[in-house]
């Protein structure tokens, strides 16, 4: 039973997306907050779970990612709606997302298998922007939003996930030219 739950986590992350959404759209950051906080942490629990009771599989792989990229897609383009994130951002972070999810399914129809073992830095990436987008949250809210050290912390991970995003994507792609796991 407990081998299951990574996977459940992965698709109850899926889920909480639309009302993320929701309450991006309708002004209401409190719940947009809540719930990507609970998308955060269970990525870190279903990663943790699934190696702690030996429970890694393929489409537990999937899932994770699929939910991560969504996630974080969704998130960065609804926030550039809202004009939470700069443009620069926005874009490299969803150039990327977009290209490796490309990358896949090229892959996939042309029965290929990519056999890529996900780096530290794309985790760390990866954790970077889930940071970023509860730190606008938590400046959006109210009671952070004019406090400077909040604007200074938002702005140095804005050039962080920028960066360590075009690293990890250049690290993917001679990892895909070259073979390397």
């Amino acid at each position: 039973m407990l081998k299951k739950i990574p996977n459940l986590l992965s698709s109850i992350r899926i889920i909480f997306i639309p009302l993320i959404i929701y309450g991006l759209i309708i002004d209401h950051l409190l719940l947009s907050l809540i719930f990507s906080y609970l998308v955060c942490l269970s990525d870190l629990l279903d990663g943790y779970l699934a190696r702690r009771y030996n429970s890694e599989t393929q489409i537990g792989f999937y899932l994770d990612a699929l939910g991560d990229k969504a996630f974080i897609i969704s998130l960065y383009l609804a926030m550039s709606i809202k004009l939470l994130l700069p443009f620069y951002l926005i874009a490299v972070v969803v150039f990327k997302d977009l290209f490796i999810l490309a990358s896949y399914l090229i892959a996939f129809l042309l029965k290929n298998q990519l056999k890529i073992k996900i780096s530290k830095l794309s985790k760390l990436n990866t954790a970077f922007q889930m940071i970023l987008i509860l730190l606008i949250l938590m400046a959006e809210v109210g009671e952070f939003s004019s406090t400077s050290i909040f604007e200074i912390s938002i702005e140095i991970f804005c050039f962080v996930v920028a960066f360590t995003t075009i690293l990890s994507l250049i690290l993917y792609i001679f990892n895909w030219i070259y073979g390397y796991n």
